[in-house]
């Protein structure tokens, strides 16, 4: 993380994001979430779907509903399709730099993402799809990182 955020500033801010998606998950669908740590940065999968990212100094995050036009400013917003999910569905791209003000914007939209991805159409919670590659090492920094151990 050092190496791909030398900020620790922006290194709080990204593993802030990230424990935040995944208490969101845990909330809706226990066990329903896995992230993976790769050389360049992780992913967080909610279910069956991508939900936060963070690599090569650039952070994504899904989103769940209308998007306000000032998050354009900040970043690029493109409009995705996940089956297992409703529409209309956007992700947001930005540099780690103004992540912070772009994250207040999308907060609530990426919040309901992350609800709605953590359960079935039925409600049920779902299992994390890709548990096999989840790097625990990566939350213990996290969680240490943020003084949340």
């Amino acid at each position: 993380m050092k190496e791909q955020c030398p900020s620790e500033e922006m290194r709080r801010l990204i593993l802030g994001l990230l424990l935040r998606s995944i208490a969101i998950a845990e909330e809706q669908g226990p066990h329903s979430w896995s992230v993976t740590l790769f050389e360049n940065g992780f992913c967080l999968n909610v279910g069956p779907v991508e939900v936060f990212w963070f690599a090569d100094g650039v952070l994504r995050s899904v989103l769940l509903g209308p998007v306000p036009q000032e998050l354009e400013q900040f970043g690029e917003v493109l409009d995705v399709e996940y089956r297992s999910m409703p529409q209309p569905q956007h992700s947001f791209s930005c540099d780690v730099n103004v992540g912070e003000k772009a994250y207040s914007l999308l907060e609530r939209a990426h919040a309901d993402f992350v609800r709605t991805a953590s359960v079935t159409k039925s409600g049920k919670p779902r299992r994390a799809s890709y548990a096999r590659y989840h790097s625990s090492g990566l939350m213990t920094y996290a969680r240490r990182i943020l003084g949340s151990e």
